[in-house]
């Protein structure tokens, strides 16, 4: 996980630097591959062409400033500790297997609920 920590970090920064909202996705690439890609606004991979999210990250300032400030490093690495690995990697397979999109349930990626 420490590549692909290291590419969302990398991603959250490319969107930061702009100014702008944006996400950072963990997408499908080709067949069988898995790739981390950034867009901006309410674009997403699957809309760009760029394959099929699996799992995204919101980089809208509200997302993360409000606990983070600047530092979407810590933000990333928060995300990647509350994110339910099992899970992403089941629906990973379940689309690779079946071809097609798995629906996701608000906080089914989760490795334990958000506190209250």
């Amino acid at each position: 996980e420490d590549g692909l920590q290291a590419a969302f970090v990398a991603g959250a920064k490319k969107v930061a630097a702009s100014g702008g909202d944006g996400w950072v996705w963990l997408n499908s690439v080709g067949r069988g591959g898995v790739g981390v890609s950034v867009t901006t606004g309410e674009s997403n991979p699957l809309a760009e062409g760029n394959g099929v999210p699996f799992l995204c990250l919101d980089l809208a300032k509200a997302a993360y400033a409000p606990q983070f400030g600047e530092d979407v490093e810590a933000y990333v690495s928060s995300f990647f500790n509350v994110i339910n690995w099992r899970r992403v990697s089941a629906n990973y397979l379940q689309f690779t297997t079946n071809n097609t999109p798995v629906p996701c349930v608000q906080g089914d990626l989760l490795a334990a609920p958000p506190a209250s």
